[in-house]
Formats: C-alpha cells, sequence, structure tokens
C-alpha cells in the first residue's frame, strides 16, 4: 500500500497534468483562425444567424491582413443581417443588425490579432475564404 504522504503529491501532479492537456485543447479551439458573425434582429429577438468567418489566409501581424479581417466581417455581417430581414420579412433597415454584428464580432478578431501580434511562429496561410453567399 503507498504511503499516505505520497498519494496526496502524485494525485497534485495528476491533477496538474490533466488541467494543461485541458488547457491546451481550449487553446487550440480557440486559434483554429475563424470566428462567427452572428446577426441579431434585435438584442432581444431570439432568431439570429450566423457565418463563419476564416481568416486562416491573412496575416494577422500586419495592417493588410487586419483590415481585410475587418471587410470581411462587414460582408458578412451585411449578408446575414439581409437573409435575417427576409427570414422575418421585415422591412429596409438592416443597420441596427449589421452594427451590432460587427461590433460582437470585433471581439473575437481584436484577440486574434492580438494572438497573431504575439505569436513566434512563423505563419504559413490557410486555404482561402469563401464569403457569404458565394
Amino acid at each position: 500500500m503507498p504511503h499516505p504522504r505520497l498519494v496526496q503529491p502524485i494525485c497534485g501532479v495528476l491533477a496538474a497534468v490533466a488541467l494543461a492537456g485541458t488547457a491546451s485543447a481550449a487553446l487550440s479551439q480557440t486559434t483554429v483562425g475563424e470566428l462567427v458573425v452572428i446577426g441579431h434582429e434585435s438584442r432581444t429577438d431570439p432568431e439570429t444567424l450566423s457565418f463563419r468567418v476564416s481568416y486562416r489566409d491573412l496575416d494577422l501581424r500586419g495592417e493588410p491582413g487586419r483590415q481585410e479581417l475587418d471587410r470581411r466581417i462587414r460582408v458578412t455581417a451585411k449578408h446575414v443581417c439581409a437573409k435575417l430581414g427576409e427570414i422575418e420579412r421585415v422591412s429596409g433597415n438592416n443597420a441596427a443588425c449589421e452594427q451590432m454584428a460587427v461590433q460582437d464580432a470585433r471581439a473575437a478578431a481584436n484577440e486574434a490579432k492580438i494572438r497573431a501580434f504575439r505569436s513566434t511562429r512563423q505563419w504559413k496561410p490557410g486555404p482561402p475564404w469563401t464569403p457569404p453567399g458565394a
């Protein structure tokens, strides 16, 4: 039978290893090179549409890549809000929907830009982005 003083440190080491594995898995999920733009008819309306925006083909360490990601977010917000308006049969003005979708997606985009800036790995382009409706 193991000595009681040895069991506790071993359990602590096993817990630390499990936690490190969980943190690594979580980190890998947040660096997949995509974010989601979600259109809401309003903040209180449960109806939403979303579309994934890939930035795997963009080098976010430079201004051109950052500007292109911002453009993709705006294009996608416009698309999902237009589609949501068609489904909900709401007339005309999708500006509020687009503004909320862009604002919400920018938080994820800013995190991606910070991760890219801090990364020590050499950037390798991924597959090109497919815009909504294409």
